[in-house]
């Protein structure tokens, strides 16, 4: 499954870590956004031990892995690839779904 964004297929994304204040609370906030688009596609708040996860409907089956991968698994300003850590996702998932 492919994400067409702008009119184009998603080939690259990347993470941006950014500190927000929301009433009065420190807030660190993750964005992954398309590379050639700059569209934001997930965003994760953490405050503490709470959290706010938003993505693009598209991508609301895999929200739990995106928070995963990013805590875990991105650098920020690097460059990643859609069908390498996306897009075998979307399939587990399918494969799953039909039972195989």
């Amino acid at each position: 499954m492919k994400w067409i964004d702008g009119g184009n297929e998603m080939k690259f994304f990347s993470k941006h870590r950014d500190i927000v204040y929301k009433n009065g609370w420190k807030w660190r906030v993750f964005s992954l956004y398309n590379i050639r688009t700059g569209n934001i596609f997930c965003r994760l708040d953490i405050y503490e031990d709470r959290y706010e996860i938003e993505v693009l409907r598209f991508f609301e089956p895999i929200k739990d892995k995106l928070y995963d991968m990013i805590l875990r698994d991105f650098d920020e300003e690097e460059a990643y690839s859609y069908d390498k850590w996306l897009l075998p996702i979307f399939r587990e998932m399918k494969l799953k779904s039909i039972g195989i």
